[in-house]
């Protein structure tokens, strides 16, 4: 029997969505649960040779070649994985891509293509009876017309959280650099989808109803509790995700990453003191304010058993913890609280006890957005990644294949932070993507805060 027979006599399975991804599914409906990876490239690899290997990648991950499908008559989500790779590479041509660019925008052709993709109104496509459910991945390229184009990387973010994504984007130009050699209809093809989050957690929540109430509402009046960024905009609707971009040189970020390491902090804990320091510097009439921040991070290590890193899916969580900020406050005394208190939530294991109880309050804040301030469904100023993704031999890359820039973020218009920093060291080079929702939040405002975050990292390197 050859690859081909034997993927035709592999039938869809069907699983149903995990409490982690049952959020995310929710959060469509509000502009969360999509992520995009945009790949400026001024070499052009050919359409056969970018759809081969998007095919070799849902040919070796179950999860990309699933789509989400949406029962409304029990009001259920399940993922469906087809047999055989098919996605297909969309083609967007200079005029179509035209249509996208805004001329008198002040972010470039790239940042404006991911704006562009994370801001995709998937809840009424999925709710669309005559849709056979949205597909996990997908992949459009768009010529500039200068001799360059964006590709860019669709997915349902219950298929791709933040880990998985800098493994596969890895993936992917490993794949790109050898052309696509091996065919995707006769590679082996991978059929196991992996299990939900919950399905995997050895510590499996064991609470009576009032010990989780209890919780629910611990968790609530703390959310509640908490100081927001100025709201410029509460009425505006719908509203979408906005990128910014900051970016260390390599001396600063080395200077930056060895006064980190002299006092034994982690750059998350830095990067969320300096990101408190500066949004509170713009609110300047309150003297004393309480935020709150997310710390994301990979729960795959906890897990029985634990996925590897490569292991495509959704398999991250975070913890919100409240920080009292005044003026004239220390960056390292704040990195230092941040970093206790989140290291301290996290040895509990509460986040995989209680991760029920942390998915209900976010679908919550979808359903019911007057829990939240100004019904603005922000549940804290600001949420940065445990661990930065690493990318070494980017230059090497850039010159093999043409890779000019890149960029990856998820959407950040529905219920979450006001700020959300996703953290890249490209060759020794520390380098930031900032997304927040529009026009929640105004551009200004978001310039003002990043720019004075950059000068407050800058100086602590000194």
């Amino acid at each position: 029997m050859n690859n081909g027979d034997a993927i035709s006599s592999v039938k869809p399975t069907v699983r149903p969505v995990g409490s982690s991804e049952l959020s995310l599914c929710k959060g469509l409906q509000v502009g969360t649960g999509i992520t995009a990876i945009g790949l400026l490239f001024s070499k052009d690899h050919g359409a056969p040779v970018l759809q081969n290997v998007l095919r070799q990648l849902q040919s070796a991950h179950p999860v990309l070649r699933s789509r989400l499908r949406y029962d409304p008559s029990t009001k259920t989500f399940s993922l469906v994985t087809l047999p055989a790779p098919f996605i297909e590479l969309g083609l967007i041509d200079l005029k179509a891509t035209s249509l996208v660019l805004q001329p008198d925008s002040p972010s470039p052709p790239l940042v404006q293509i991911v704006e562009h993709e994370v801001n995709e109104d998937k809840w009424r496509e999925i709710q669309d009876p005559s849709n056979n459910g949205l597909d996990t991945f997908c992949a459009r390229c768009y010529e500039l017309g200068d001799g360059t184009r964006v590709l860019a990387l669709q997915f349902l973010t219950v298929a791709l959280d933040r880990t998985a994504g800098n493994s596969l984007l890895k993936e992917f130009l490993a794949r790109l650099a050898s052309r696509g050699d091996a065919d995707s209809t006769t590679q082996k093809l991978n059929t196991e989808i992996g299990a939900a989050l919950e399905d995997l957690n050895p510590k499996k929540m064991a609470k009576g109803l009032w010990s989780s109430g209890k919780s629910l509402l611990s968790n609530t009046v703390t959310s509640v509790g908490l100081n927001n960024l100025c709201f410029k905009d509460t009425k505006s609707l719908p509203r979408s995700s906005r990128i910014l971009r900051m970016e260390l040189d390599r001396a600063q970020t080395q200077n930056l990453l060895a006064g980190c390491e002299k006092r034994g902090i982690k750059l998350h804990g830095v990067t969320a003191a300096a990101g408190m320091i500066a949004a509170h510097s713009v609110n300047a009439s309150r003297n004393n304010v309480n935020f709150g921040v997310v710390m994301v991070f990979d729960c795959r290590p906890s897990l029985n058993p634990p996925p590897p890193s490569n292991f495509m899916g959704f398999y991250s969580t975070g913890i919100l913890t409240p920080h009292p900020v005044g003026k004239n406050e220390s960056l390292w005394d704040l990195a230092e609280k941040t970093q206790k208190a989140f290291t301290k939530e996290k040895k509990t294991n509460k986040h995989l006890t209680e991760i029920v109880i942390l998915n209900t309050l976010f679908c919550k804040a979808i359903e019911h957005p007057a829990l939240t301030p100004s019904s603005a469904q922000r549940t804290s100023l600001l949420s940065v990644f445990e661990d930065p993704a690493i990318m070494d031999g980017y230059h090497s890359t850039k010159e093999l294949l043409g890779l000019e820039d890149f960029i990856s973020i998820a959407a950040a218009h529905g219920a979450g932070p006001s700020i959300t920093f996703t953290d890249t060291i490209l060759d020794g080079q520390l380098k930031f993507t900032v997304a927040y929702p529009s026009p929640l939040h105004s551009r200004e405002q978001l310039v003002e805060i990043v720019d004075k975050m950059k000068n407050i990292l800058v100086d602590a390197g000194r």
